[in-house]
């Protein structure tokens, strides 16, 4: 269990003014949290699958060929009006 000391310093370090009450909340609550905290570090987990506590590897799909239809890009191309072989030529934004 944490301290008083400890809370104040704690409550320094985060620019907090407690009151008494606070305080006492404060260390109280942050207790239960390390105490929890600490009962999970006791955990075994020598038994369980990999995929159980999150140390497999990043899962990525793998790259697949995109379908592509040029048609519609040449259509667009075809009837813009102003073009450098399929490079469209707009007026400059500033």
């Amino acid at each position: 269990m944490l301290d008083k000391k400890e809370i104040n310093h704690l409550a320094e370090l985060a620019r907090l003014n407690l009151t008494e009450t606070e305080n006492e909340a404060l260390q109280k609550d942050l207790s239960g949290i390390l105490d929890y905290v600490n009962q999970l570090a006791e955990a075994k987990i020598e038994s369980l699958p990999e995929s159980l506590i999150g140390l497999n590897q990043n899962q990525v799909r793998l790259d697949t060929e995109p379908v592509v239809d040029d048609s519609l890009a040449d259509s667009m191309i075809e009837h813009f009006p102003q073009k450098d072989g399929r490079s469209l030529k707009i007026p400059p934004v500033f």
